[in-house]
């Protein structure tokens, strides 16, 4: 019987299909749970403490290099928003336009750029 924890698992991998909700490549063994909004204790009216953001529909499936990617721009801070990653990401992307191997692979047609936003796999199925 599959503990409460492995069914949440599995169900957080199921919502991309299995795939990751950034990248959209397919989940390996070592997949992560990513929050969209940064799980928190606060205090309740009644002074009690409360967890927030631990549902289900606040996780996103993530392989290992999206989820350490947003952890790494974070800066050690909480998990940044969706909107706050892809412009971390597309700040990153600036960047490395700006080394030697990026411009060789650029000048022998290894790698085409685009002015393309940036859409997150989970986006493309919401629009559905």
């Amino acid at each position: 019987m599959a503990s409460k924890k492995e069914k949440e698992r599995e169900e957080v991998f199921n919502k991309c299909n299995g795939r990751c909700a950034f990248c959209g490549t397919p989940l390996e063994k070592g997949w992560h749970i990513s929050p969209i909004m940064q799980p928190k204790t606060v205090v309740t009216t009644e002074g009690g403490l409360e967890r927030i953001n631990e549902e289900v529909e606040n996780k996103l499936p993530s392989c290992s290099a999206c989820s350490l990617s947003r952890i790494q721009l974070s800066y050690g801070k909480e998990t940044m928003t969706i909107e706050r990653f892809k412009k971390s990401l597309r700040m990153s992307f600036a960047f490395m336009k700006e080394h030697a191997d990026y411009k060789k692979a650029l000048r022998f047609g290894l790698i085409t750029e685009t002015e393309k936003p940036i859409v997150f796999y989970f986006e493309t199925l919401e629009k559905q």
